[in-house]
């Protein structure tokens, strides 16, 4: 609560060591504060402390106005969704980043990518639906990733292996 952003920013990243402090409900508010440096250090608090707001606070902080903010909340996401060993999850939180590979911040850009190849092959179908984006840097963006995750080998593999991929795949693997 200082009027100071640079002792509010400290207070939200040392409270990191403590996951049982009563302070910890405090963060919540600081990644609504005016002072981007203070939002992003509270969400990277929050999800380093797997505490239940992180997730609806990260989503939110994917619109917010300053960019490096929205690659913070990237990176938030994709550490909660790389925690989930259930694909179905991990395609949930896959969704809700692959738009940002059209992003106008080149830092959320790259973020995007990153997480996505965190989130590991599972998710290629949400990554694939940016090949068609009308931002060419989205599309190159998608395609990089699919080839991160190993589609291509994936499916080279099945082919050799006597399985046919499926007509879905196969676009795919054209587009990018």
């Amino acid at each position: 609560e200082d009027p100071l952003p640079h002792v509010r920013y400290w207070a939200a990243s040392l409270l990191g060591r403590y996951v049982d402090a009563e302070a910890v409900e405090g963060l919540a508010a600081l990644t609504r504060d005016s002072d981007p440096r203070v939002r992003i250090v509270s969400i990277r608090t929050l999800t380093k402390m797997r505490r239940p707001s992180a997730l609806p606070i990260a989503i939110s902080l994917l619109e917010d106005p300053v960019g490096f903010v929205r690659a913070q909340a990237i990176r938030s996401l994709a550490a909660l969704g790389i925690d989930e060993e259930n694909p179905v999850l991990r395609r949930w939180y896959a969704r809700r980043i692959s738009p940002l590979l059209a992003d106008t911040v080149w830092e959320a850009r790259l973020a995007a990518k990153e997480a996505l190849v965190g989130l590991g092959p599972a998710v290629w179908r949400e990554v694939a639906v940016q090949l068609a984006s009308p931002d060419a840097l989205a599309r190159n963006g998608s395609a990089e990733v699919l080839r991160n995750i190993g589609l291509g080998e994936r499916l080279i593999d099945e082919i050799a292996d006597g399985l046919l991929p499926s007509a879905q795949q196969i676009s795919i693997l054209e587009a990018a």
